[in-house]
Parts: C-alpha cells; sequence; structure tokens
C-alpha cells in the first residue's frame, strides 16, 4: 500500500467511524441510517451536518419531553466534541427534563450532581437540594453556569448533573 492510498483508507476509515457514531446516535430516536442518506439528499454536505438538522428536527419537534432532552444533550455532544458551544443545549436539555417530570405529575425535584469525578464543587454542593419545578425552571441552576468538567474536549463547562423527583 502507497503512502497516498493509505491516506485515502484513512479518510474512508473515518468517515466510516463517523457514519457508525450517527447511526447509533439516532437509533436512540427510532431513527435509521436512511434519515441520514435523506439530508445528505436534501443538501448536507456531511454525515456530521446531516446528523445535526435531523437532531435539531427532533430537539423542535420531538414526540416526547424526552426525546427533545435527548436531541439537545446529543447536539451539546457534538458541539463541544467539535469546540463549538454548547451551553444553550445544555440548557434546554435541562428544561426538558424539567416538563418532564412536570408532565408525570412530579411537583418538586432535586439535584443530582454527576459524582465527584464527573461534577465540579459548585454542583456538588448543589447535590440534593430540592426545587419546584416552577422554580428550577425560573432559577435554572442546572446547567451550572461555572461548571469546571469537560466530556470530549478541553473545553470546559459540560455539566452532566441532572434532576430526579424529589418526594416528602
Amino acid at each position: 500500500m502507497t503512502e497516498t492510498e493509505a491516506k485515502e483508507a484513512e479518510i474512508l476509515w473515518g468517515r466510516d467511524q463517523q457514519r457508525q457514531q450517527a447511526v447509533s446516535t439516532l437509533s436512540a430516536f427510532g431513527l435509521t441510517e436512511q434519515a441520514i442518506d435523506n439530508q445528505l439528499k436534501a443538501g448536507a454536505k456531511t454525515d456530521a451536518e446531516a446528523l445535526k438538522s435531523i437532531l435539531l428536527s427532533v430537539a423542535d419537534s420531538g414526540a416526547s419531553s424526552h426525546d427533545r432532552k435527548m436531541a439537545h444533550f446529543q447536539l451539546a455532544i457534538e458541539a463541544e466534541r467539535n469546540g463549538l458551544p454548547f451551553l444553550e443545549h445544555l440548557a434546554c436539555a435541562a428544561r426538558y427534563e424539567l416538563l418532564r417530570h412536570q408532565e408525570q405529575g412530579v411537583q418538586k425535584v432535586k439535584i443530582l450532581a454527576a459524582g465527584e469525578a464527573n461534577s465540579c464543587p459548585s454542583c456538588q454542593s448543589q447535590n440534593g437540594r430540592v426545587f419546584t419545578i416552577t422554580n428550577a425552571l425560573h432559577q435554572m441552576p442546572i446547567p451550572c453556569a461555572g461548571c469546571t468538567r469537560t466530556l470530549c474536549g478541553d473545553v470546559p463547562g459540560f455539566c452532566r448533573c441532572g434532576y430526579v423527583a424529589a418526594f416528602d
């Protein structure tokens, strides 16, 4: 194999990995590889661009609050992975998490920090704090604006903490 052929093989391998990752992400929403192909036919230039378009569509009009939450969380992951701003998507994911609890009749939630290795000192100090859903939606303590944790890249602020139902 020549050096040129090796480089071409590496590029193809990277594209295949990107495709498999996109298909895996979409499977959580009941979508298949066909959704990516449809986006490419509609004008998306890459699998990543197609994935983003599909996730934005789910985030805007998903069947459930959970789907919308997960679409925003995946958009945050993709943005962080590519060095782009992600906090807005994390905030939307947290908002839909609260709305899902509200739809299920939950009135109060508490913060669940992502564990010592995955949460910053600020989040750890909030662990267990109880909020009414209305107050949590108003205050939005999660995602923590000053979070120092990362996920895939090296830009801090990828807060992985969340809410769980709180009962008296």
